[in-house]
């Protein structure tokens, strides 16, 4: 089963084991789209309400606001929404000027030998 997190953060903690591959590519929007269909299962770890509705207005798909913590099993993916140029301000609907949204595609895989 594959599982695409989707976060405003990617943090070495959300390792399972100590020796992982992790790739990160950036993503436009349409590949974005086009991803979320590799997927079994859709889980969101935004932990912030107005970042997580942000971020569902950007993808077009509900992206709830979640504190969890997350550990990234193998062949599981992570979609991070990068705030690039400041942090969003309190009640935020929007990105403010100068501050866009990059988008990363964190894949980890573990070595099955261990």
């Amino acid at each position: 089963m594959k599982t695409l997190y989707i976060a405003n953060a990617f943090s070495l903690s959300m390792l399972a084991a100590d020796v992982a591959m992790v790739s990160i590519e950036t993503v436009s929007k349409p590949d974005v789209y086009f991803d979320f269909d590799q997927f079994d299962t859709i889980v969101s770890c935004v932990g912030h309400e107005d970042t997580a509705k942000l971020l569902s207005r950007l993808l077009g798909r509900d992206v709830p606001m979640a504190r969890i913590n997350v550990q990234l099993k193998h062949h599981d993916s992570m979609l991070v929404g990068q705030l690039v140029g400041g942090r969003l301000p309190e009640g935020s609907t929007s990105l403010p000027e100068g501050v866009t949204i990059v988008w990363k595609l964190v894949k980890v895989t573990y070595s099955l030998d261990d």
